[in-house]
């Protein structure tokens, strides 16, 4: 199991918006701005995946959700849980509706060591994570999480705890500054320019 936490300034989910007015005209006004904060995570989590997962306050790691090998952000700052439409795809599980437009998968089978986590994901078209695990999950299952020694634990039915510690993956040890490039390059060291092309096509 392969888990990340570093260091960054990416801005994340914003909190739901709570109920409804009981005024007509407020009432629409309440439904539009739930509707807007519901999808104001979907464009706060559209980042690439390294960009997030070194963030001193999340955690990113790989689960196992209807037997299938997920990437999965921890983010301490996300009051809930969501699941990319891609992996919708992948899955035959039955969507919950709600008066908003989302949808929630209740009680999905999210595994660690063997031992079953369920989580309620909201579904929000991201790509570059296949689920973000927020708070409701987290105080669901008593889940500590401890960024200074890079190490999250989960509370077992059994009451034990599994402990899964970071293995040291740095996704910015590959990445200098400007003048240390420059400073590289006089000193005789090689350089090449590269362009990279995204050939990604969203389904």
């Amino acid at each position: 199991m392969i888990w990340a936490i570093k260091q960054a300034t990416s801005q994340r989910g914003r909190r739901l918006g709570n109920g409804r007015s009981t005024t007509s005209g407020r009432g629409k006004n309440s439904d539009m701005n739930k509707q807007f904060e519901e999808r104001a995570p979907a464009r706060a989590y559209a980042i690439r995946a390294c960009e997030e997962a070194i963030a001193s306050d999340v955690v990113a790691g790989t689960f196992s959700l209807f037997d299938i090998n997920v990437f999965a952000l921890i983010d301490l700052r996300s009051t809930h849980s969501y699941v990319c439409t891609a992996l919708v795809d992948k899955i035959n599980f039955p969507a919950m509706s709600t008066d908003y437009t989302v949808k929630i998968y209740k009680s999905c089978p999210l595994k660690v060591r063997g031992y079953d986590f369920p989580a309620s994901l909201m579904l929000l078209p991201f790509d570059d994570f296949d689920i973000i695990l927020g708070m409701d999950w987290l105080s669901e299952h008593d889940v500590i999480v401890s960024c200074q020694r890079k190490q999250v634990s989960l509370k077992c039915p059994t009451g034990e705890y599994v402990c899964v510690r970071a293995d040291g993956i740095d996704c910015t040890t590959n990445v200098i500054s400007v003048s240390s490039a420059q400073k590289m390059i006089r000193k005789g060291y090689e350089a090449y320019l590269t362009y990279v092309l995204d050939l990604k096509v969203a389904k």
